[in-house]
């Protein structure tokens, strides 16, 4: 496995010992693998992210700590799997404050009982444009998170049209595998964990032939990402195809 970024090479043993209770070996981790963690949470905000003045880094440290005690060693390399777990961290964050209510900026413009604006063809036309706005940066924030989530499995976001099926058939029988292993939590869980396509398990839970899944793989895992991680935007392009049939049997 080893640990290797920028330079360095601790190693198994710095590992094992955090995992079993050394702090100091913990504390090290942490310190030494701090340029990782803001590499990755600068990848995933879509901007520099600096030690002291961001919440992200924070979440990232935490993330991270979590990464050492989750990892389940021999299962795929342990910086991949501390940059998806920092990915999730920082996405849960993300949606999370996206969902706090803000003050309407006419409650603050206006005394209780005066008339406020919200009637005219300007007022409508400007709500429309706000909301068009808004989902406009609702998706370019998803498949930043989209982008960052495939860096952990070697794929490129920019790469996806080119791995897409090119027949309407093929490619509504891989969004229906994609929701069948993003309905599964052991499946969804073994890919996020591995960073591998599950495809045993997916392969036997669909009836699908291995050669299909091996063919359209890097597009399954990403449509199952789109799925676990619920990006609403993303998955108004699947729907057409997903339909009300998310888990059933393709």
């Amino acid at each position: 496995m080893g640990l290797h970024f920028g330079g360095q090479s601790l190693g198994d043993e710095m590992l094992r010992r955090a995992r079993q209770g050394d702090r100091d070996a913990r504390d090290a981790l942490l310190r030494d693998f701090m340029p990782f963690i803001l590499r990755v949470a600068s990848q995933v905000g879509g901007r520099y992210i600096r030690t002291g003045e961001d919440e992200e880094v924070s979440v990232g440290l935490l993330a991270f700590n979590e990464a050492i005690d989750a990892y389940v060693p021999g299962r795929g390399a342990f910086l991949s799997f501390a940059q998806t777990v920092i990915t999730r961290r920082l996405i849960d964050h993300y949606r999370r404050r996206r969902k706090e209510p803000e003050v309407p900026l006419s409650e603050l413009e206006h005394e209780e009982g005066a008339d406020r604006p919200g009637n005219t063809v300007l007022d409508l036309a400007a709500s429309a444009a706000w909301q068009v706005r808004e989902a406009d940066e609702a998706r370019r924030a998803e498949i930043g998170e989209l982008s960052s989530a495939l860096a952990a499995f070697g794929i490129r976001f920019d790469d996806l049209p080119k791995h897409c099926p090119r027949h309407r058939d093929a490619r509504e029988r891989a969004i229906k595998l994609a929701a069948a292993l993003a309905a599964d939590p052991e499946m969804a869980q073994q890919l996020l964990a591995t960073g591998v396509l599950p495809l045993a398990a997916l392969a036997k839970a669909t009836g699908a032939t291995r050669k299909t899944l091996e063919r359209h793989r890097r597009y399954i895992i990403a449509v199952a990402l789109i799925f676990i991680h619920e990006w609403p935007e993303l998955q108004s392009y699947l729907r057409p195809a997903a339909g009300e049939e998310r888990g059933s049997r393709p």
